[in-house]
């Protein structure tokens, strides 16, 4: 059994339903680090987070 926990992403609610933000772990720096969304922003909906992240680990 795995005592320690996975860090993949965290999404950060921004105060509105269109308005979150994405961030991925890194473990070479052992931090969260923000993502730009598909259209060059740096906030989106969680659907357009999960799109994102399915994109990069389910392919």
């Amino acid at each position: 059994m795995r005592e320690t926990p996975v860090h993949l992403c965290r999404l950060r609610y921004l105060g509105s339903k269109e308005l979150w933000q994405l961030a991925m772990y890194t473990y070479s720096h052992e931090r969260y680090e923000p993502v730009v969304f598909g259209d060059g922003s740096m906030t989106g909906t969680p659907e357009d987070a999960f799109m994102l992240i399915a994109g990069l680990y389910l392919r």
